[in-house]
């Protein structure tokens, strides 16, 4: 019955962990009778959600589970038929208010952070991304301390390689904040060829060259010009340029409505953003209104919080095992209801 609690042995390594996610399939097949059929077996998150084990989450589950005194717990249930299974969101919709809804991965990729995207999970969390909460584009970053595609470490490969196979697009932008001058980058010439390097090298949809860089503008736009120039021999094919990327709404409209050197910083690149940082007080419908009409013809986004980019997609809206999270679940529907047309803003 469903509140049944069994006690198993399970196959340990030399140091005590469980040996493997079979030595778990193992225990369960003792317990769990045939009649009831395919088992599902769970167990709680750090955030106390109840995660499908399986191989990819496996590592998150000896990380985040609490061994007492040599004991693993795990939930097991019979898994639904397709008459009994719950409706899936419609997400992606057809009508979805964004033409681009990005993923970001940049600090779980990178290994920051609590919980990370390992060679384990990063196929079911990119599958949960994409079909789970209807993301059609990843953003990954650009390592300022690394300079060759051979330094990056493999699931960043593996990763990416995958976003592309499934058709997601790839938004690169740098990991961490500022000028990265203690990362020998205090020259201009040395920043642009870092950027360059990456985008010739990985090929993105779109990049920017900023992440709150809070540099003056004057700096801003050399880099943004030399980044171009270098860029220019890829023609159409050149992926699309987004900046300035300034932490706040209010700050970068100071900048675009300098005369002269403001429609210059609007006109160095593709897409205008401010990065809607979160807590930017500033981050108002009329600021945002007022900022898309100094951008002119071009794209507005916001690239953070609440914006294009889904801050920390993982593993704030989907967990390690592919899944929904709570807030995961509250943005799905608020995106599809939003598609419908049921919402009167988004």
């Amino acid at each position: 019955c469903s509140d049944t609690v069994h006690r198993v042995r399970v196959a340990a390594d030399e140091a005590g962990a469980l040996a493997s996610y079979e030595a778990i399939e193992e225990a369960v097949a003792k317990v769990w009778p045939p009649e009831n059929g395919e088992a599902v077996i769970k167990y709680l998150d750090d955030e106390d959600d109840l995660c499908v084990l399986c191989p990819p989450t496996f590592p998150d589950f000896l990380a985040v589970s609490a061994c007492k005194e040599g004991k693993y717990r795990v939930v097991i249930s019979a898994k639904e038929t397709d008459s009994q299974a719950e409706p899936s969101l419609a997400v992606p919709s057809p009508t979805s208010p964004f033409r681009y809804l990005f993923a970001d991965i940049k600090r779980p990729l990178a290994g920051l952070g609590g919980k990370h995207i390992t060679l384990d999970n990063y196929e079911v969390v990119l599958a949960g991304l994409q079909e789970q909460l209807g993301c059609n584009a990843v953003r990954v970053y650009i390592d300022p301390k690394l300079r060759e595609a051979s330094e990056y470490p493999p699931v960043y490969h593996e990763a990416y390689a995958l976003a592309r196979k499934r058709g997601m697009l790839i938004f690169a932008n740098p990991l961490g904040t500022g000028a990265f001058k203690d990362c020998g980058l205090g020259a201009i010439e040395d920043y642009v060829a870092w950027i360059v390097e990456h985008v010739k090298t990985w090929k993105p949809d779109f990049f920017c060259p900023f992440n709150e860089p809070g540099m003056p503008s004057k700096r801003l736009l050399k880099i943004a010009a030399g980044v171009r120039e270098a860029l220019s021999d890829a023609g159409p094919s050149a992926p699309r340029m987004v900046g300035p990327d300034v932490q706040k709404v209010e700050p970068t409209i100071g900048r675009f409505e300098v005369p002269g050197e403001g429609e210059e910083l609007v006109n160095a690149f593709d897409i205008v953003t401010a990065h809607n940082a979160e807590g930017d007080e500033t981050a108002t419908v009329a600021a945002w209104r007022r900022l898309a009409t100094l951008s002119g013809e071009h794209e507005c986004w916001a690239t953070e919080t609440h914006g294009r980019v889904l801050y920390l997609a993982f593993p704030k809206c989907v967990g390690p095992n592919g899944k929904l999270t709570a807030k995961g679940k509250e943005i799905a529907e608020g995106l599809a209801a939003a598609g419908r047309g049921d919402m009167a803003e988004c």
